[in-house]
């Protein structure tokens, strides 16, 4: 969809050409490969998860099937969302790194950086329902969704231009709310067919998510020159640091334990 519309409707709203194609390559090329460093880990974590609730399914063991969706859920929320914040709060370095600084690019990716979030708890929804035989849901999910980023897509660029925000930011928000909605509607499913109770991630969530706040601090400290060495140098600072607090606040908080569970924190310090 993107390919059809981002490029025709930026310059209908006075892009030129050379710009238009830039932005549709960092959202459907360039960008993507960034965000693939936060699904890939995450969907790594996961995905091993999906065979273990098949087979409780099968034998409608459903408390089981509940608590591990919500433990794929709080693995998430628990390394995607730092992830993604991370990367967007340092957004220009990683850019620079990769591909060389460029204003409209690390503007770009700044938002587009912030659909990885919502694009991990799809995948694995998607692919959750999938395995439990609900492929109806799962591709009625896909066309759905399809359809309203085709009908949205450019309505909404439209209205933002309307609004004097960057155009483009439309395309991105425009597959962040059509793949939310499906979130929720995978969710609803799961939870009337398996019984799944999401008390437990939502807690879990709450306390993930204030965690998360201690990024913020980027806004405090500033930022290093455009150039590929202080972009380095940003990005191993501030990742130290927030690796660091982020793993100590959450070890005290014992969110390891609440998300990976403990008989495999015990597997893992026995190994």
């Amino acid at each position: 969809v993107d390919t059809f519309t981002v490029v025709k409707t930026l310059v209908s709203v006075g892009y030129n050409i050379k710009d238009a194609e830039n932005i549709l390559s960092i959202i459907t090329t360039w960008g993507s490969k960034l965000n693939m460093i936060v699904l890939s880990i995450t969907m790594g974590l996961t995905i091993s998860l999906i065979p273990n609730v098949v087979s409780s399914a099968t034998l409608k063991k459903y408390d089981e099937v509940s608590q591990k969706i919500n433990q794929a859920l709080k693995i998430i929320l628990f390394v995607a969302l730092p992830m993604t914040l991370g990367l967007w709060f340092l957004s220009d370095s990683v850019w620079t790194i990769f591909y060389g600084y460029d204003q409209l690019s690390t503007s770009v990716f700044k938002a587009y950086i912030l659909q990885a979030i919502v694009m991990s708890f799809y995948y694995i929804l998607v692919d959750a329902n999938q395995a439990l035989s609900n492929t109806k849901v799962a591709l009625g999910t896909l066309i759905v969704t399809f359809i309203l980023k085709l009908i949205f897509n450019t309505p909404v660029m439209l209205l933002f231009n309307y609004l004097k925000l960057p155009a483009y930011i439309g395309a991105i928000i425009t597959t962040i709310l059509a793949q939310a909605l499906a979130i929720i509607f995978l969710l609803l499913n799961l939870k009337k067919k398996y019984k799944v109770n999401y008390k437990d991630t939502f807690i879990t969530g709450v306390k993930i998510i204030i965690l998360n706040l201690i990024f913020i601090v980027k806004l405090v400290i500033g930022e290093f020159p455009h150039t590929r060495l202080y972009s380095l140098l940003e990005i191993i600072i501030y990742g130290l640091i927030g690796i660091f607090v982020y793993g100590f606040i959450a070890y005290k908080e014992h969110l390891f334990e609440d998300v990976f569970g403990k008989e495999l924190l015990k597997k893992f310090k026995k190994n």
